[in-house]
């Protein structure tokens, strides 16, 4: 009887306590659905750092960007296909071309962040190369280029999406922050109107992957993983940095040895900041070019190519008072720089 007794206590304690945990996390969900709607947890924040009204921005900055993108397992986040003029079938910025490749076609994919995803230096690249009297073949450059993609990115879609359109050479526009291994909040838009999404980078991740359901779903579940991945990350900022070197050779190597085992070419492109190198982080510059020379993977550093005086690089810029993004003219400077050198280096011979 006694032994009965206890076991009810304890069983009634359990639900007691299962209850009341069950309580405390609907108070703790609905004070978040409470909360105003510019909290982060709520609906993020939005990716577009500058507003423009220039109706030829080619670029996610305009007003109607958000129905575009969809959570992805693969990379956290990408383009619906057919979700705008700029967006192909693939889920690709640019021209629309055959899954099935034709004879002496050579297809470049080119991965990237919005830089890529401008698409300006993609197609001046491809003109030129079709335009080119020596040319032996027909090219076609898919642009594959998302923005705020990293290099993590670069290789899970390489890997799981990439492969797939058979390229025989792989471009990688490399911004000099892409070695980053902090998540990206974005705004994407369902049935049920704006959400978020969050993208862990190389840290809580690899742990505890983040479950999607629960995310789109749960105001609480967004606030405790962004929360949980933020502290994690900045405990050390030198440890961070040295994460953030590891993750870039990690993703470079990966796509090297894909690239590789298949025959196919791999160029990397380093963008510079619009800005005097002196104003730079060094550690950042310094170590993606160590990581490829390391890797041996071939490269062109933009830096021998653009100006190095402010007023010069000043404008160059797409937006006044951003350092990251070239104008069209930077574009055509880069395009120019990556057609000399894959003839120099027999890439496309």
């Amino acid at each position: 009887m006694c032994i009965r007794t206890c076991l009810i206590n304890k069983l009634r304690i359990a639900v007691i306590l299962a209850v009341s945990c069950v309580f405390f996390l609907f108070l703790a969900e609905a004070g978040f659905r409470l909360i105003p709607k510019k909290n982060n947890f709520r609906h993020a924040f939005e990716l577009s750092q500058f507003k423009s009204d220039n109706p030829n921005i080619n670029t996610l900055n305009r007003a109607d960007w958000r129905p575009r993108f969809r959570p992805s397992s693969i990379v956290g986040y990408e383009k619906i296909p057919n979700s705008s003029p700029e967006v192909n079938s693939y889920g690709m910025t640019g021209k629309e071309y055959r899954s099935k490749k034709e004879k002496n076609i050579f297809r470049i994919l080119v991965l990237g962040d919005s830089i890529t995803e401008f698409d300006w230096y993609v197609r001046s690249l491809e003109d030129k190369l079709n335009n080119d009297p020596k040319a032996s073949h027909k090219f076609e450059l898919w642009n594959a280029g998302v923005c705020g993609y990293e290099v993590n990115q670069y290789a899970n879609y390489l890997k799981f999406k990439g492969l797939r359109y058979k390229p025989d050479m792989v471009l990688i526009g490399l911004c000099l922050n892409d070695f980053n291994v902090r998540g990206t909040l974005i705004t994407y838009k369902d049935k049920k109107g704006f959400t978020g999404y969050y993208y862990s980078g190389y840290g809580l991740q690899r742990a505890l992957p983040i479950n999607s359901f629960l995310f789109r779903s749960s105001y609480l579940y967004r606030f405790l993983y962004i929360t949980l991945d933020n502290f994690l990350i900045n405990q050390d900022p030198g440890k961070f940095i040295d994460e953030r070197v590891r993750t870039g050779r990690t993703c470079l190597k990966e796509i090297k040895e894909l690239c590789g085992s298949r025959n196919i070419g791999l160029t990397v492109v380093i963008f510079p900041y619009l800005k005097p190198v002196k104003e730079y982080n060094p550690e950042e510059y310094k170590n993606i070019i160590l990581v490829l020379e390391a890797l041996k993977i071939d490269f062109i550093d933009l830096h021998d190519f653009f100006p190095r005086d402010r007023e010069s690089l000043e404008k160059l810029r797409f937006f006044k008072d951003d350092f990251i993004h070239p104008s069209r003219e930077g574009h055509e400077i880069a395009a120019k720089a990556i057609f000399d050198h894959l003839y120099e280096k027999n890439f496309i011979n």
